[in-house]
């Protein structure tokens, strides 16, 4: 099995540095590009009305200190080449 990863998707109207920038924690096996976590943060894109605008690599203990792990079995995985729907 592939090493698990953890990034921090910002989603924005206008980028990651945006003061009013809403952030959650994803895993995957790799990064996935703006496109590949739009359409894999598809429901979050809609629920929230913000286009995701950054992804950002973070360990797991940073990670685990800044969200609620208490259903990461529960968490889906990004995977490339798995294709998401919209």
């Amino acid at each position: 099995m592939p090493e698990m990863k953890y990034f921090e998707a910002a989603f924005s109207r206008t980028d990651a540095d945006d003061s009013n920038a809403e952030w959650i924690c994803i895993r995957g096996t790799e990064q996935p590009t703006l496109m590949e976590a739009n359409r894999f943060l598809a429901s979050d894109v809609k629920r929230l009305g913000l286009p995701v605008v950054g992804i950002f690599p973070i360990d797991r203990d940073y990670a685990q200190n800044c969200y609620d792990f208490s259903h990461e079995q529960d968490w889906p995985i990004f995977t490339k080449g798995d294709s998401y729907d919209v």
